[in-house]
């Protein structure tokens, strides 16, 4: 009996530690950092630009500030490339010492303009990227095998520990598009209700 309920308590801490997961919430516009949630221990943090480098969420997450607007996060072994707000000249800045850092990172682009550019150089595993991409940037993100997710500006990303990445209230404007996830790909793109 005892040993009965040892392996459920284990079980139980397994279990609990399996569903760990992060909340990334993504800054509006001209927002000056972003917010990160440790969904287990409800720990808060703003990552802004007095954040360097820093272990933050009881150690889960490591900030790597490259510039102003553009933060690496490590957490377990998953790299994540924020750029929010970013400048196409912070970008060039920044870009060649990024693509040393990272290999296939999961790369948010909120209120970053797409460049193909940034594609090339770190070669991300997917893309949230804040409002619609253009046709030919869907089609080159396709033939690359690039998973992408167009989301609104004030969704929250959730990290979970196996790998696996939700988004929630990515839906703010459903008067102006709608979602559709890809039955073949999985990809999830914002399709536009014309006027």
């Amino acid at each position: 009996m005892k040993k009965a309920a040892f392996m459920f308590l284990i079980s139980v801490i397994l279990i609990s530690q399996m569903s760990a997961a992060t909340d990334l919430i993504l800054p509006e516009e001209d927002a000056s950092g972003f917010t990160l949630i440790n969904t287990d221990t409800d720990e808060e943090y703003t990552v802004d630009e007095n954040t360097i480098y820093k272990n933050i969420l009881d150690r889960t997450v490591f900030v790597n500030r490259f510039s102003t607007h553009i933060v690496l996060l490590e957490t377990g072994n998953r790299e994540i490339v924020v750029m929010y707000n970013a400048s196409r000249e912070e970008i060039d800045r920044t870009l060649f010492s990024l693509s040393f850092e990272v290999s296939s990172p999961v790369l948010i682009l909120s209120g970053t303009a797409f460049d193909r550019e940034i594609i090339e150089e770190t070669n991300p595993s997917g893309i949230y990227i804040t409002g619609a991409l253009g046709e030919n940037e869907r089609a080159m993100l396709r033939r690359k095998g690039i998973a992408f997710t167009e989301i609104d500006p004030s969704s929250i990303l959730r990290f979970h520990d196996d790998g696996s990445i939700q988004v929630i209230n990515g839906k703010a404007h459903p008067q102006e598009g709608i979602y559709i996830t890809c039955p073949k790909c999985g990809t999830v793109i914002y399709v536009s209700i014309p006027y």
